[in-house]
């Protein structure tokens, strides 16, 4: 049986390319809205499209974000990472700037869209803080460069505190200066850079992208890529599952 999966992507740059991904019917997707629908979902502004987020959302049991030039760091994007997650799905990103659009070009490849959400020392994501990088909270999202100052390994350590969270610069905020020095525990993914699928507890505090995977498809063509995708979509939705049980 298929996986029922909900894809998030930036729709008008990458609209094409992510219609290849699901037209390779490796798994069950949530349909896509038309201009139309979306644009009438938009008017009745955030409350609206936070609902047909939730509808959509229904069911799934893995979050694919679709990753193209722009995508890390949309409002909506963010929403729906953190939302997936805190509903218990699993989250994977798969670089799609590589395939070609209708007009048969390629793009620049973009930031990893998990560098810029925050994992919680402990209980689930929440999106409350939108806009608020100073309030004390499970997890959130700010703009680059906003509060939150680099973590000293002594506070780090300490797992009576309540964490502050938010979207952040990759490399810089938060972690930059504590997970450098953290034991890292488990064995690397089949797929990328390693993912911590054993020992994740290890972790009292870390950035979503060290836990979640965001895939370069291998290959130097557009067609090379395609068929990376063809063969591992499936596979890497069940390793976010997996790896979604373990955090």
């Amino acid at each position: 049986m298929k996986r029922q999966v909900f894809y998030s992507f930036h729709y008008k740059p990458d609209s094409w390319r992510a219609a290849q991904v699901r037209n390779i019917g490796a798994l069950e997707g949530n349909q896509p809205a038309t201009d139309n629908d979306w644009e009438a979902v938009k008017r009745g502004g955030d409350a609206a499209i936070r609902r047909w987020i939730a509808d959509q959302m229904h069911g799934r049991s893995c979050t694919v974000v679709l990753v193209g030039t722009n995508t890390a760091n949309r409002k909506w994007i963010n929403y729906e990472i953190v939302e997936s997650w805190k509903q218990g799905m699993g989250v994977v990103g798969i670089h799609i700037h590589g395939l070609k659009d209708m007009e048969q070009r390629t793009a620049a490849a973009g930031d990893n869209p998990f560098d810029y959400v925050e994992l919680p020392e402990r209980g689930p994501l929440s999106l409350s803080v939108f806009g608020q990088a100073h309030r004390r909270v499970p997890i959130g999202v700010r703009q680059p460069g906003v509060g939150l100052g680099p973590l000293s390994p002594a506070v780090f350590g300490n797992a009576h505190r309540q964490a502050s969270m938010g979207i952040r610069e990759p490399g810089t905020g938060l972690l930059s200066a504590a997970v450098s020095d953290y034991p890292k525990h488990g064995k690397p993914s089949q797929f990328g850079r390693g993912l911590l699928t054993e020992g994740l507890a290890a972790y009292k505090q870390r950035g979503l992208s060290t836990v979640v995977e965001c895939h370069e498809p291998a290959g130097w063509s557009s067609k090379e890529k395609y068929d990376w995708i063809t063969e591992h979509l499936a596979a890497v939705v069940e390793e976010a599952i997996h790896i979604r049980k373990r955090c």
